[in-house]
């Protein structure tokens, strides 16, 4: 479920991969303020195999990154020593807010942002898109269902223009893209080794129990 050992795949549409190595620069985050109202408990503390879902989003997203954090509430999501669990410095600003609050305790350029309930996720993609992210201050992957704006890379340049949208009340990531002086990359899956089904997230209990008694049963989704 973490997709380590597999080949990186070859970038697509003329993409090259960047001689500067970002992965094991950047610093990555782990989105896991939201109220789980859906899901009716906390998502990131729901079982996975014999860990919790965000214990095993940190040991995804580990190897591809130089240090990992968790977005939340450290009442709610008791991980320290594990890992920082930083507090939202914009609280109700959603995940908007929470990217905010990782930029601005970031001592790296590029921020990986990871959201707590995309239990598929694999290393070796998180690698590939820190890889393809030195041009740009937003790298976004793109599925045939849209934008993953809580898989993504966002570079230190992003914070004060976030920082506006949210002293103006707009809490939506997507505002993002229409900054005019931030260069947005947009990464297709298409023609690589990944797949739509790694952004797979889970917020109600019967997507959780269907997602568990799939990879239970035929050890994938």
């Amino acid at each position: 479920m973490g997709g380590k050992g597999r080949a990186l795949p070859s970038p697509h549409h003329g993409l090259r991969r960047s001689p500067i190595r970002v992965s094991g620069l950047a610093e990555g985050f782990i989105l896991a303020g939201g109220n789980s109202s859906r899901m009716g408990r906390q998502k990131a503390l729901l079982p996975w195999g014999h860990q919790t879902l965000i214990e095993h989003l940190i040991r995804v997203i580990r190897p591809a990154v130089q240090k990992v954090s968790v977005l939340a509430s450290p009442e709610t999501i008791p991980l320290q020593p594990l890992v920082r669990v930083q507090r939202d410095l914009r609280p109700q600003c959603g995940p908007l807010g929470g990217i905010y609050t990782g930029l601005a305790v970031s001592s790296a350029h590029r921020n990986l942002f990871l959201a707590c309930d995309m239990p598929l996720m694999r290393t070796d993609f998180l690698i590939w898109l820190l890889d393809l992210s030195c041009d740009s201050d937003m790298t976004v992957p793109k599925t045939r269902s849209g934008l993953e704006p809580l898989c993504a890379v966002y570079a230190k340049s992003c914070l004060n223009p976030i920082g506006k949208m949210l002293d103006r009340g707009f809490c939506k990531v997507d505002g993002l893209y229409d900054v005019k002086h931030l260069r947005v990359k947009y990464l297709s899956l298409e023609g690589t080794v990944f797949d739509d089904s790694i952004f797979r997230n889970i917020n109600t209990p019967e997507e959780y129990r269907e997602i568990v008694s799939k990879i239970t049963k035929y050890g994938c989704v």
